[in-house]
């Protein structure tokens, strides 16, 4: 799991290196501003509520003093305004609640004195001589409320700033883990260099070259950072030319997701290819789809099929067979469920019989072409020119006889072994 996370960091860290380091900075910015902004309008808040104090103090000695005096000379006759008031107030919002349940808006209190107020009797005149009064109770209402308010809105604001605190924590992990990638990528990459030698040009162009087109490799294939430099590293051991690394790198990691060979066995094996039958770079896909194809068509597995090619590859090459001419007759021999090693023999002993009997003539190139079904100056042009074309005549020619006939035409051209006789009857 911890190596999928990793690697999952590495994968995103070679797309977007450039834009996360402008999140970061720019989530720290916000950071920043959030916890200024909490800081803030906490101060703001807290002087709005000690204004609001005041404000309450002060009113509240204003409603005592107008209290004390009343609108009218005696307390009976400010009671009864008082209450005269307060029933006006009740009837007032029932009046606006069955205008808002009728679609209306809200009246105003003079609307509403001018519709009857409610039967209370009160007049402007009322509502004027109970204005100050009126007034300094609902504003210290209103300020009891703001000072209520006031311990939930610090808690927001002390939300916001613990919130702003974990962006910054969570974004410092980020960039160091993001640091911690960028290291374990330049040191795996290291390896690339190493074995490349790309270190010895002094200007540094080809390791920044070969790490771009590895990174455009791991962004665009199925391949974790590790295969690809393990791949890029087993290159350089195996002779692969710097400029063909990538190429090399991008076949091998390919091959090996679509495939049961290990990263480090296809590596192994096409580097070996490539070194024995000159494979160019501009053909190592070429080489890959070729044992694809030849593993989709038989009955071998892939990773058979090249531990057969690497085995007769040596003595193929000698002969003129092409690379996908090799894979092919190592695709026939795996099918036939011949060991590598068995496979090597036979083939080294059948080509240089052959080789031996077109140099030098005589009985043993009468019996090849007699057995092909071809005079012999064409089984020796054949072989020059074609020699897998002259191969599956020689196989045709073994097919169409029976088990003695073919055993004893073995014999004529100096197969006589227990082990390739099989061989190449099965081949036949």
């Amino acid at each position: 799991m911890t190596e999928n996370v990793t690697e999952n960091v590495i994968r995103f860290t070679v797309q977007g290196k450039a834009d996360l380091e402008k999140i970061v900075e720019v989530l720290r910015s916000v950071e920043g501003e959030l916890q200024g902004t909490g800081k803030a309008t906490e101060q703001t808040f807290s002087g709005m509520v000690g204004a609001v104090r005041n404000a309450r103090n002060e009113f509240n000695g204003l409603g005592k003093s107008v209290r004390d005096a009343g609108p009218g000379s005696t307390t009976t006759q400010w009671d009864t305004l008082r209450g005269r008031i307060q029933q006006a107030t009740t009837a007032y919002r029932e009046f606006n609640a069955q205008r808002a349940l009728s679609g209306q808006g809200v009246a105003s209190p003079s609307q509403f004195i001018a519709a009857g107020a409610g039967g209370t009797g009160v007049t402007t005149a009322d509502l004027s001589a109970y204005k100050e009064v009126a007034g300094a109770s609902l504003l210290d209402s209103e300020a009891q409320k703001a000072i209520q308010s006031l311990p939930r809105l610090r808690y927001a604001l002390y939300d916001v700033a613990t919130s702003a605190t974990f962006t910054g924590i969570a974004m410092t992990g980020l960039s160091v883990a993001v640091g911690a990638v960028a290291v374990k990528m330049d040191r795996q990459f290291a390896d690339v260099v190493r074995t490349t030698g790309t270190y010895m040009d002094a200007s540094g162009t080809q390791t920044a070259n070969l790490r771009k087109q590895f990174e455009a490799l791991f962004a665009s294939i199925p391949a974790n950072w590790t295969d690809l430099t393990q791949i890029g590293s087993l290159a350089g051991q195996l002779g692969i030319a710097k400029n063909d690394v990538a190429d090399f790198t991008k076949l091998v990691a390919q091959f090996s997701a679509t495939t049961n060979v290990t990263v480090d066995a296809a590596a192994t094996a096409f580097g070996r290819l490539a070194q024995l039958l000159d494979v160019p770079a501009a053909k190592y896909q070429n080489l890959g789809s070729a044992v694809l194809r030849v593993g989709v068509n038989s009955v071998a597995t892939e990773s058979q099929i090249l531990s057969l090619t690497t085995q007769i590859a040596p003595m193929a090459r000698t002969v003129g067979l092409t690379a996908d001419q090799v894979v092919g007759l190592a695709g026939a021999l795996a099918s036939l469920g011949v060991q590598p090693e068995l496979a090597r023999g036979t083939t080294t002993r059948l080509f240089t019989d052959i080789q031996t009997a077109v140099s030098g003539g005589g009985a043993k190139l009468q019996a090849f072409a007699r057995i092909s079904g071809e005079t012999v100056s064409q089984f020796t042009t054949q072989w020059g020119t074609d020699a897998a074309g002259a191969l599956q005549k020689l196989f045709n020619g073994l097919g169409g006889l029976d088990q003695s006939q073919a055993i004893a035409a073995l014999h004529e051209i100096g197969l006589t072994s227990a082990r390739d006789v099989p061989t190449m009857l099965r081949l036949a």
